[in-house]
């Protein structure tokens, strides 16, 4: 016999109770893990500025990120740990909501999650690691090349007639370059690091002193780290959630509200749908909305397509 919310029925104080219960584990989760992402904060952020450097550093710039004030770094480390506690705690919450709602549903509707919150994650995944390894970049890379062409470059070259002497280009130093910092560099010798961009020279204090060089485009293009943060995390938010479209569709099929005559007769509208929500989430450039367009199209065919292969009918039975 198939159990039923009403055989689970308990009184206020004991929902109570055990929501309370629940809530703690909720919250004390994150802090647990929050230890661990505060003890390797360096790598994260590490990866997390990745993207910004690597698209400075290809269009000529020294990928330096801006601080404005003393406390900015303390409090996006924190920030950062965090949300990365959060997430690492995320299946832990999760699981906690779902036996906090499971006694309250029928056999039906916990088939019915049963399918539905594995795929939420596996989307989830591949929503957050498709912005971050090819939206993302491709974002940055537009505008800072946007922002390169918006003004030229000023010239400092002699104007046209006017020679250089031969012996003021026999008198010029040529300065030796290195990919990576030479570990026999004596204080006072330079060189010009080409991953950094920058004329370094070793101090009396061993460490590397370094004065950067970038393209000349008109502009210094040097980013705060916490606009560039906030933009990251809103693109990857947006990605999260558009990568859901599928299981919405299923489970609106599942209970009613479309079916798959329907999806296919509004197919156009739907495209224009997605474009409004490409631009909403997206930064006002045109290869993240493109980029964000394309794989929401796509979704809302997949939605189509799983919404025939698995009807509501059948997943009950499943």
């Amino acid at each position: 016999m198939n159990p039923r919310p009403e055989d689970f029925r308990m009184p206020l104080g004991e929902h109570l109770e055990e929501l309370r219960r629940r809530l703690i584990v909720c919250l004390v989760a994150p802090l647990i893990f929050a230890a661990p992402a505060l003890y390797f904060g360096k790598e994260i952020f590490a990866w997390l500025l990745r993207p910004i450097r690597s698209a400075m550093i290809s269009a000529g710039l020294t990928g330096r990120i801006q601080l404005l004030s003393p406390t900015e770094p303390l409090v996006s480390y924190f920030k950062i740990a965090l949300l990365v506690a959060v997430l690492v705690a995320a299946p832990i919450i999760l699981w906690q909501l779902w036996k906090f709602i499971e006694p309250g549903l029928y056999a039906r509707e916990k088939k019915f999650a049963y399918l539905l919150l594995p795929g939420s994650v596996v989307l989830l995944v591949a929503g957050v690691t498709f912005n971050y390894y090819i939206v993302f970049p491709l974002t940055l890379r537009m505008l800072i090349g946007f922002a390169q062409g918006m003004q030229p470059a000023s010239s400092l070259t002699a104007p046209e007639g006017v020679a250089t002497p031969a012996d003021v280009l026999d008198g010029l130093v040529t300065i030796p370059r290195y990919e990576y910092d030479p570990p026999e560099l004596k204080p006072g010798q330079f060189y010009f690091n080409t991953r950094a961009l920058q004329l370094r020279t070793r101090g009396e204090d061993g460490r590397f002193y370094g004065l950067d060089a970038q393209v000349d485009s008109g502009f210094a293009q040097q980013y705060e780290i916490k606009a560039y943060l906030g933009m990251m995390m809103g693109m990857t938010l947006a990605f999260a959630l558009a990568f859901q479209l599928p299981l919405i569709l299923l489970l609106m099929g599942w209970i009613g509200i479309v079916d798959v005559g329907t999806l296919r007769h509004y197919r156009r509208h739907a495209l224009l749908g997605c474009a409004v929500a490409a631009a909403i989430l997206t930064p006002p450039d045109v290869v993240s909305q493109i980029a964000l367009l394309i794989p929401l199209f796509l979704l809302y065919e997949l939605g189509i397509v799983l919404l025939r292969l698995m009807p509501g009918a059948r997943a009950s039975a499943a």
